[in-house]
């Protein structure tokens, strides 16, 4: 969820955007009159042509009786660096899930291991590229044809492209099922 940003100048890099956080988790103890908050979170904007950095994306959660039962954290925004060094990759985004004190128990839960935005170094100055935004099962990094991730994935971050706007980041994506 966390958007790509692109440089301003020939040889200077931005990478790509970090995937918003992803996981499963069932809780026992529900009952059919019950009302969970869900919010879902949306992703970073690209940062703007230019060198302009992109925004980190936001949470999505799951809310019951006041408490954040699951939350999945919205991936980092890249940054621009210049020629010859390594700017820094958005980071991934983190999913927890935990009944706290609500009366629930929690009875599994799986946390799927997002990713970083990919990370490189500009070598030569007027080298063209793209540089992947991080995924995770759900989310689709952002690509060369596409440079926003869908479904949680990080925006595509670019280098020595200084008319291209870095991807944006996917909105969260919050799927529930009943069962009884």
């Amino acid at each position: 969820m966390g958007a790509g940003s692109c440089d301003s100048t020939t040889g200077s890099i931005a990478d790509g955007g970090g995937s918003g956080g992803a996981g499963l988790a069932s809780f026992k103890g529900f009952s059919a009159s019950d009302t969970v908050s869900i919010t879902v979170g949306s992703g970073g904007s690209g940062g703007a042509a230019g060198g302009n950095n992109g925004s980190n994306g936001s949470s999505s959660k799951a809310t019951y009786s006041g408490t954040d039962i699951i939350v999945s954290s919205g991936g980092g925004a890249s940054s621009a660096a210049l020629h010859g060094s390594i700017s820094s990759a958005g980071s991934a985004g983190t999913f927890s899930a935990s009944a706290g004190g609500t009366g629930l128990t929690l009875a599994a839960s799986l946390d799927y291991q997002s990713q970083d935005g990919l990370a490189t170094r500009a070598m030569v100055t007027g080298d063209l590229g793209t540089i992947p935004g991080g995924g995770n099962p759900l989310g689709h990094a952002g690509t060369y044809s596409n440079h926003d991730g869908a479904l949680g994935g990080g925006g595509l971050g670019c280098f020595s492209q200084s008319s291209v706007a870095g991807g944006n980041g996917g909105n969260g994506v919050v799927i529930v099922t009943w069962v009884n």
